[in-house]
This record gives structure tokens, sequence and C-alpha cells, in this order.
């Protein structure tokens, strides 16, 4: 029959409106989940261009996003919309949109590169300030920081009723300006040297000294970062022939007990205290106060050490120094933490975004296809009902029931 025929009854306006309706209700259900699709591509085309590009961003970086970011609301032109004039006009415009989305790939790697780099140098500075914090307590406490690999080997033998004691804990440096000069040219090892001593502090027997080398030698070939350490063998440390002289680093040394000066002296012995680059030079063996150092025909910046470990007194005092590279590292790490936060959310944002927006372009751009004739035949059906709703010639009739709420 022809729809825009005049009905001829009160009763075929109802049948025609019925039908209208019915196909008006099948073309919306299709519309929606079409719709939906859309909605969803223009909630995610928003965010991306609501984002604020924080200051943290490199210049470069952010230049770059901006850019992206402006092409894609040249595509859109949310801010230009009205009821005839939506965004996507035309599929044309709608594969414009994703192609700027795309070119988001570049300027992304690098925000997440600054990103990495950012959480790389956080969890960084969290490790160094658990550190810090450590050993600036066993610092405060007077008590010697020693290197995990010495601090194991103690609990090792403590494990076996074995008592060892470093070097650094039994002996002092007489003159604290010469200290840092000294500690560098025994380095690391030396000073954490392990006397196997008994409850008074002494060298133990022969069989308990034997046991706790058989001991260690077992243990240090299941983790070999164990091997550093040094266990001092007091049979064979031996008092220097003369008294050491005046002016040289082992007249600086002090200690109750005999094995530990004799060791230390041993190292140190002939070891001449200068001051200037020249005087070094002409000495076979000697230090600075800064720790450069002369020995063996060579001079060199002394060995790296982290930390006083002679002498309580020393090392308390370090302790307030410590103190104050603590609180900049803090300051340091909190800048770190203030620049990572927003750049990491601005980073997961658009590549969230980005994302789900390329995975559902073909979709996205099938739906736009698929919803335009949908429409005309929505606004078509709609048109149809309203002339028949507007007819004068035809008898008042019952509103036309909606075939959704019909019984099932």
């Amino acid at each position: 029959a022809d729809l825009h025929a005049p009905a001829s009854s009160g009763s075929d306006c109802a049948s025609k409106c019925s039908v209208y309706l019915e196909r008006l209700v099948r073309v919306n259900t299709g519309i929606k989940p079409l719709s939906t699709i859309l909605k969803e591509c223009r909630r995610r085309l928003s965010a991306i261009e609501a984002i604020p590009l924080s200051n943290g961003i490199d210049a470069a970086n952010r230049t770059e996003l901006q850019s992206v970011i402006n092409d894609t609301q040249a595509c859109t032109a949310f801010a230009k919309e009205d009821v005839f004039n939506m965004w996507p006009q035309s599929e044309a415009t709608l594969k414009h949109t994703f192609a700027a989305v795309e070119k988001l790939a570049t300027p992304l790697t690098s925000l997440t590169q600054r990103v990495s780099d950012l959480d790389r140098k956080n969890t960084e500075y969290q490790s160094t300030i658990q550190y810090l914090t450590d050993v600036h307590k066993t610092l405060k406490a007077g008590q010697a920081s020693l290197k995990p690999q010495t601090q194991a080997v103690i609990q090792l033998l403590k494990a076996h009723d074995i008592q060892a004691s470093p070097v650094c804990d039994m002996a002092e440096i007489s003159d604290g300006e010469w200290q840092e000069g000294v500690e560098r040219f025994l380095g690391v090892w030396n000073r954490e040297a392990l006397l196997i001593v008994n409850p008074d502090g002494e060298p133990v027997d022969t069989p308990t000294l034997e046991r706790a080398l058989a001991i260690y030698r077992r243990e240090k070939n299941t983790n070999p970062r164990l091997r550093a350490v040094k266990l001092l063998n007091p049979g064979k440390i031996r008092a220097p022939k003369n008294t050491p002289k005046s002016g040289t680093a082992a007249a600086l040394i002090e200690s109750d007990n005999v094995v530990v000066r004799n060791y230390l002296q041993g190292l140190l012995y002939d070891v001449e205290l200068v001051n200037t680059e020249g005087e070094l030079r002409q000495c076979h063996r000697g230090i600075t106060k800064d720790g450069m150092t002369a020995a063996n025909g060579t001079i060199s910046g002394g060995n790296t050490i982290e930390f006083i470990l002679f002498g309580q007194a020393a090392r308390q005092s370090q302790a307030e120094k410590l103190h104050q590279d603590l609180v900049n590292t803090l300051q340091e790490h909190t800048k770190v933490k203030d620049l990572l936060g927003p750049l990491k959310d601005i980073s997961n944002e658009l590549s969230r975004h980005k994302t789900e927006l390329l995975k559902q372009q073909d979709q996205t751009i099938a739906s736009f296809s698929t919803l335009q004739p949908l429409k005309k035949d929505a606004q078509h059906f709609q048109d149809l009902n309203k002339t028949l709703e507007t007819d004068d010639s035809l008898p008042p009739r019952d509103p036309p029931v909606n075939p959704t709420n019909k019984a099932a």
C-alpha cells in the first residue's frame, strides 16, 4: 500500500501508526549500540584533548604532544559543534581523526622513556635512603657500618658459637686530620678484617681458629661474595722490627689488642704523612690527608671508602655529616616523586586512550557507515507517523501500541 496516501478510516490510521512505530522501534534498536560505540570514541577523544601537559615533560616532547593534540582538536572541532554540525560529519572526518591519534606514538614513546627513567631514579633513591638511614643509625650509636659480606661472615660464625670482631672496632687513629688518609690507604677489607676472639676479646686457640676457617671455607664456595672477607692469622702477625716513627701512619694506630695493633702497624709501617705533591712524589710510601697514596712506584687517589670506621667518636662525628647527606637525598627524592606522579598519570592516560581508540578504529568506522542510513530511516518513520497523527480529517483514535510493550 502507498504509505503516503490519505487514510480512509480511523482503523486504517491506527494500523499504519502501529506499523510505523514498530519499524521505528526496530530502527532505533539498531541505532543504539552503534551510537554507543561512537559516544565511547568521542569520550576518549575528549579525554585526550583535555589532558594538561605537565611542565615536567621535556620541552621538545611537550611541543610534540601538544602538536598532536592540536591536530586531533582540529579534526573533531568539538568546541565549534552545534545541533546541525556534530562530529563526525563524515567517514573521511573519522579517518582523519584516527590518523591524528596514531601520531601520538612517537611523542608517547619519549614520554614513556622519561617516566621509566624517573621510576628507576625513584627506586634508587628509595634504596639509598634506606641504606643511609641504616648506616646513620649505626654510626650514631658509635658502631662500625660494615659491608654486608663482613656482617654475613660474622653471623655465620656466630651461628657456630664463634665470635669474630672487625679490627676497626678494636683500634683508633689518634689524629682525626689523618683519619681519611689512613683509612683510604688501608681500604675496605683491611679495615674490616676479622679477628676470631674468645669472650675476653683475645685470640682463640688453634683448634677454634681452624674450625672457623673450615666453616668460612665451605661457605665461600656457595657464596663467592664472601671471598673478599679477611680473617686474621695471629700466629703469622709479628710486631714491627722497630717502633713506628713519628710522622708515619703506623704511629697513629692505637689499640689495646696486640694482634690488631701489630697487624695495622705492619700494613702502615714507613708510610709517610705528607702534604704536597712534591713530597708525595719523593717518598717510597706515603699518604696525604685527603687520601692520595704513593706505593710501589705509583701514585693514586687512594681506595674508595664510604664511611669512617675506626674509633667510636670518629664514627659519631661522621653520623652528623651523614645526616645532612640523608636530608639532601630526601629533598632530591621528593623532587623526583613530584615529577614522576603527574608524568606517569599523563603517560598512562594517553596510552590507554590511544590504544583503545586504535583498537576499535575499524569497528567505529563501520558503525558510523551503518548508522547513517538507519538515522535516515528513523527520521522517515517519525515523519510518517507525525503526518498521520496531525491529519484533522481522520476521526479520533487511540494511541498506537508500542510493539516492545506487547505481551510476550
